[in-house]
């Protein structure tokens, strides 16, 4: 096992939640990550298994626009594994934040 594999390993390791999304197309993967991260303090992390080449964009994007942090993403033999944490950033999950208090500068 080489350093990168105990790292990836054990950041694996750390995911309190898995997520089979195997078989499933977009948008389903990122729905199913999306609601195990609302279950989930702040840090914790879940992993998420897909099939669906589209993840390589959609589960980066997700966590970009919701405050989400992807700590590892890996392929291998066209399953795609990924890590996320659970931000703690005031986003709603929809990447619009929370609307309550943002200033939108009109008066």
């Amino acid at each position: 096992m080489t350093a990168k594999d105990a790292t990836t390993a054990g950041t694996y390791a750390q995911a309190r939640r898995r997520i089979d999304a195997t078989g499933l197309l977009c948008p389903l993967p990122v729905l199913k990550l999306q609601k195990a991260l609302r279950d989930l303090a702040p840090g914790e992390q879940v992993h998420l298994h897909a099939t669906d080449p589209a993840t390589r964009i959609d589960v980066p994007h997700f966590c970009a626009t919701s405050g989400h942090i992807l700590r590892q993403a890996h392929a291998e033999a066209g399953v795609w594994s990924y890590v996320v944490e659970r931000g703690d950033t005031g986003c709603d999950d929809t990447g619009h934040g929370d609307t309550s208090s943002r200033d939108t500068g009109l008066s």
